[in-house]
């Protein structure tokens, strides 16, 4: 079963962090990301997780796309955080 979240992404700046998953590595994990926007706009997503240290990955979406991160062998936080190209909107996450 997967967890849905919502994150908001603001026009052209960084929205809030949204805590996805507690993870224990070594793992290998995805993220799939949808406008849920009448208003659909591309957006990117900076999603923060331990590899081999503290990693930060930006990721250009479309209007929807996917991540896989490979996790470091620790347990920790993934967390993600959206931004707009043009008009803000509501990005779904979700675990896969």
């Amino acid at each position: 079963m997967s967890n849905f979240y919502d994150c908001w992404a603001p026009p052209g700046i960084w929205g809030p962090w949204v805590d996805i998953m507690s993870v224990m590595g070594p793992t290998t994990e995805k993220l799939s990301f949808k406008t849920q926007s009448n208003a659909k706009s591309s957006f990117s997503v900076e999603v923060e997780y331990f590899g081999s240290q503290w990693e930060n990955d930006i990721v250009a979406i479309p209007g929807s796309g996917s991540f896989q991160f490979k996790v470091g062998p620790a347990i920790s936080t993934v967390r993600v955080r959206c931004k707009s190209h043009s008009l803000g909107q509501t990005v779904r996450v979700e675990e896969n």
